[in-house]
């Protein structure tokens, strides 16, 4: 339109005017539109061992397979390896959830295709070259203040958490019954320290429990409760 080409000229220049802060308005909302915003990248923990490293396209694979199996907050990517032995194998690890004393985190254990001899299997979750075979599970650990030392256990599952309750504290300050004073194991007994303490697990058979001391070998504190009372049955030696 020219403008200045009619007789009404004030009025055809207010039009103008009108028309042209309607168009500035539109391209300032379209230019606002055209910028979207990227979204903040997370920070992920990775521990590698030598012979199993991986690269940050490999951990962002490595995510993407734990969200098909339900994990969508990963904060750890681990590479380690099962002793006995060299099998190499990824485990991947949400962000833990605090309640109380208790701790839990989600986690998924990976293999990958030409580490071994391992082949997926049919109905196994695969991205790229990774995949597993289980569903997630949940670890869940539980605190201790013990003195003036803060412990914190894995508890297996299927192990009691009222059952730790009562146990720890008495075996932490040597109140406990031997079965069988004949194994040595009061001697062996007086040298554990709770502060090593790690993860306690139900026993396959029987109604007892294995506390396990170390990181990579140590002992072994297998027990079991009676009446309120934490009655040793042996102390046994591992090696990882």
């Amino acid at each position: 339109m020219d403008c200045q080409s009619t007789p009404r000229l004030g009025f055809q220049l207010s039009v103008c005017f009108t028309i042209a802060a309607a168009v500035l308005t539109c391209a300032g909302a379209q230019t606002n539109i055209a910028k979207p915003v990227a979204p903040p990248v997370a920070t992920i923990k990775t521990e590698f061992v030598e012979d199993a490293k991986l690269s940050n396209a490999e951990v962002d694979q490595l995510v993407a397979l734990a969200s098909q199996s339900g994990i969508n907050d990963v904060v750890k990517v681990e590479t380690f390896h099962y002793r006995p032995g060299s099998h190499r194998e990824i485990s991947v690890s949400s962000k833990e959830r605090v309640d109380g004393r208790s701790i839990s985190y989600d986690i998924i254990y990976v293999e990958r295709i030409g580490w071994d001899s391992f082949e997926p299997e049919p109905n196994s979750k695969r991205v790229g070259p990774f995949w597993t075979r289980h569903p997630k599970r949940t670890v869940l650990s539980r605190e201790f203040e013990i003195g003036k030392e803060r412990i914190r256990l894995t508890i297996d599952e299927g192990v009691d958490v009222a059952i730790v309750d009562q146990a720890i504290p008495l075996i932490a300050a040597k109140k406990v019954r031997f079965e069988n004073d004949t194994l040595f194991a009061p001697r062996t007994f007086s040298d554990l320290k709770i502060g090593d303490a790690r993860r306690i697990v139900k026993k396959l058979a029987g109604d007892g429990y294995e506390l396990w001391f170390g990181d990579g070998g140590g002992e072994i504190l297998n027990f079991r409760v009676e009446n309120g009372k934490v009655i040793v049955t042996s102390i046994a030696h591992y090696n990882v």
